[in-house]
Parts: structure tokens; C-alpha cells; sequence
């Protein structure tokens, strides 16, 4: 989590349901991330999504807006703590 509001993400993403600020609300990311693209697992989705953001950008969003310098910006162990942070805190959704 400390990586996620020190690296200003928490700027652009929320954390709760339905509340889009300029990315996607992280709550449930994971679950959503597994369908995004075929053959692709969450995980790997969420890490192509932060290192090369415009590499696959979902329709309702506009590519350019995520920072495109996360692959330098952050460390091996940097985000594979953000990512098991994600992982961890993020698969909810609600059975609606």
C-alpha cells in the first residue's frame, strides 16, 4: 500500500467500488484483470499494465494518461510487492 500512495497512484486510482478517477477503481482489479486479455493472467496483465501502459488500453479509457516510466521508476522488489499488494487486496467483487 505504501508503494501504491508514495508513487502517486492513489492519484489517479481509487480503491473503491465504482469510483473511477482517471484509471480504474482497484476494487475487484484483479478479478477484472483476469478477463481483459486471452490467454493472459492477472497478474501479468496488471504488470504489462503498469510497464507499458499503452501496450493494450481498454476501450473506455484513453491511452497516454498513465505515467509511461514505471519500468525504471520502480524496482524488481518494488513492484513485485505492489503487485502481491494488488493481488492480496484487490480479487473482491460482489456477487451482483
Amino acid at each position: 500500500e505504501a508503494i501504491f500512495s508514495g508513487k502517486g497512484c492513489v492519484g489517479c486510482h481509487s480503491l473503491e467500488k465504482g469510483k473511477r478517477l482517471v484509471g480504474p477503481s482497484f476494487y475487484g482489479v484483479v478479478t477484472h484483470a483476469q478477463t481483459r486479455k486471452p490467454g493472459v493472467g492477472a497478474k501479468e496483465y496488471l504488470y504489462e499494465s503498469i510497464v507499458k501502459p499503452n501496450e493494450f488500453v481498454v476501450d473506455s479509457y484513453q491511452s497516454g494518461l498513465m505515467p509511461q516510466n514505471y519500468a525504471v521508476q520502480l524496482s524488481p522488489q518494488e513492484m513485485a510487492n505492489l503487485l502481491a499488494w494488488i493481488e492480496k487486496e484487490h480479487a473482491q467483487t460482489d456477487p451482483d
